[in-house]
């Protein structure tokens, strides 16, 4: 009878303890889920500063070929 009873107590305290995993579990995948949505966000905006970065290297180097285009003339001109 006394076995029955400590058995019992055993079983509900690895009940327990379980439950208490179970908890843990839930927590870290709910973190997880949180930080992969954190990365694509991430990942979005990098690919956004990326696409304004070459955004803004293509008009520069329109920029300075016209630059030097105008320079030329205007040597060409001025000789």
């Amino acid at each position: 009878m006394n076995q029955v009873k400590e058995y019992r107590k055993l079983m509900e305290e690895l009940e327990e303890k379980l439950q208490t995993k179970e908890l843990d579990v839930q927590i870290l995948e709910a973190k997880v889920q949180s930080l992969e949505q954190q990365t694509q966000h991430l990942e979005m905006v990098a690919q956004t500063y990326k696409d304004e970065f070459t955004s803004l290297s293509d008009e520069h180097n329109k920029m300075k070929r016209a630059v030097q285009t105008t320079v030329k003339e205007l040597a060409a001109f001025i000789i």
